[in-house]
């Protein structure tokens, strides 16, 4: 009873802080590209992302997220909430699709980048999975060692690929739901485990391991030259894109370091922001929260919605993930995270 009272008490502090004070809202998208398959939905169209930009403009001041502590702290009630745009991962469309739009609109950004990737000669496990199985001419069956355990998947009466399916839907055949149970799988596998899987599925599939120009991630020099302008920054995102929970805080603390080291490098100046991969509640724990802080990391981006205000824990700040909506349901979404958490 005591810790369900503090948690009503927290509850309500909440909700007197977003009423009295300044909020901002902090929207995380990972892609803007078109026609690909997406069945994590992690893709959001050119022209989506643009209506976006422009509602924001309309809605809110568009702010960085090295200047949002400032801002909150500066700004009335009475004016417009703040908005800050991040991306996840380290797409190349971040710098190819995105950055134009961003410069079209003046909107600065910050894009979370796994170290990883860079100049990576492969794709996300989850982008692998949907380039082997989601195709018409699979083998008629896998099987698949994954630690200990032997999967096995019939694919023989599987013919017709349904390219707008997505994981927010039920599955309808064995190809959906094998996709769905190894990225089940995967996403809590240490990187060796990854990678043992994923060769698996090459040999079996006999497909290429280079990644496809649409889904490959950012090189150095775009890394450079996304930054270049001094509109968009870069933060750090691990190295390997782990569920940070699932790992020994040893295993943790040099995701975290080694993914700040590499990009310091790249970029030559301090890397001072951080995005829990997933970044749900579950994907990260108060000790991972410590390393983040103790790593000299300003501030660090979760993955659940709410609103940012000057009270808000600096290293868990909440986001509003975006799909691709066109204006009109953006506007509704916006408007409505507002009326929700004021």
């Amino acid at each position: 009873m005591k810790i369900k009272g503090i948690g009503r008490l927290q509850i309500i502090a909440r909700t007197i802080q977003n009423r009295i004070g300044a909020n901002a809202v902090i929207l995380l998208y990972h892609r803007i590209n078109e026609g690909i398959p997406d069945p994590q939905r992690l893709v959001v169209s050119p022209a989506h992302f643009s209506e976006h930009l422009s509602l924001l403009c309309q809605m809110t001041d568009p702010v960085s997220l090295e200047e949002l502590p400032l801002r909150l702290r500066s700004r009335k009630r009475s004016e417009r909430p703040l908005s800050l745009i991040t991306f996840d991962d380290g797409y190349a469309d971040n710098l190819e699709q995105a950055g134009p739009i961003l410069a079209q609109h003046g909107v600065p950004a910050t894009v979370f980048v796994a170290a990883a990737g860079i100049n990576a000669a492969h794709e996300f496990y989850w982008d692998v999975l949907e380039h082997i199985l989601m195709r018409p001419d699979l083998p008629p069956s896998l099987s698949l060692k994954v630690e200990s355990r032997t999967y096995t998947w019939d694919f023989s009466g599987d013919r017709v690929i349904d390219a707008s399916w997505d994981v927010l839907k039920p599955y309808g055949n064995n190809v959906q739901q094998a996709y769905l149970h190894l990225c089940r799988l995967l996403v809590n596998l240490p990187p060796a485990g990854r990678a043992e899987v994923l060769e698996q599925l090459f040999v079996w599939s006999g497909l290429n391991r280079h990644p496809r120009p649409s889904h490959r991630t950012m090189t150095e020099e775009e890394i450079c030259s996304l930054t270049a302008s001094g509109l968009i920054d870069v933060g750090a995102h691990t190295v390997n894109h782990p569920t940070l929970s699932m790992l020994t805080l040893r295993a943790q603390a040099q995701e975290i370091h080694e993914s700040r080291v590499r990009l310091e490098k790249i970029v030559n100046r301090p890397i001072l922001t951080f995005s829990y991969p997933y970044g749900r509640a579950q994907d990260y724990t108060r000790q991972t929260v410590k390393l983040v802080r103790d790593e000299g990391f300003h501030y660090a981006c979760s993955n659940f919605p709410g609103l940012t205000n000057r009270w808000t824990d600096p290293f868990q700040l909440p986001r509003l993930c975006v799909q691709d909506i066109d204006g009109e349901r953006f506007s509704k979404m916006i408007s409505g995270v507002f009326e929700t958490y004021c």
